[in-house]
């Protein structure tokens, strides 16, 4: 039996594999107007694609335990918000895939995502109010104290 190919396509490509895979996902970002989200969204599927790859995984080919592991990674080193987020990039991915029909289903059609809407509360560090009344105290100056409390106004941002 021979190795499977590095990705596997439903219909045959004229283009190599690779090729072939830049290809669709050039495909798919076309479809998001925001330089923004297609630089984010190519990079959480290039991450994908490193840790398939380094699986001896074929992306296409992925069954939701192989993003279910991946996911398992990515809460070792992430907050919630942003694995949802890279969740929410593949299943784009793939849902452009199947609407293509270059895949028969998505492997994310099932996979839990983490909670990160309403009633989800996030542990961002933030000062309470007494942290926050010795912050503007601290400030020795007019201007000092101004800064303090526009960082304030704006959530520290």
């Amino acid at each position: 039996m021979s190795a499977a190919p590095a990705i596997a396509l439903y219909r045959p490509s004229p283009l190599p594999q690779v090729e072939a895979r830049i290809d669709l996902v050039s495909a798919w970002l076309l479809s998001y107007g925001s330089l923004n989200t297609r630089d984010a969204y190519r990079s959480d599927l290039g991450d994908w694609i490193r840790w398939c790859d380094a699986r001896e995984v074929a992306p296409l080919a992925a069954r939701r335990v192989h993003v279910d592991a991946w996911a398992r990674t990515l809460e070792q080193d992430y907050r919630p918000t942003t694995v949802a987020r890279r969740l929410a990039s593949l299943a784009s991915f793939y849902s452009y895939c199947v609407s293509e029909y270059v895949i028969d289903f998505s492997p994310l059609e099932t996979v839990h995502r983490p909670r990160t809407g309403e009633g989800y509360v996030d542990f961002t560090p933030a000062l309470d109010g007494d942290e926050l009344h010795r912050l503007i105290a601290a400030a020795t100056s007019h201007q000092d104290r101004a800064l303090v409390l526009v960082l304030a106004v704006l959530g520290l941002r």
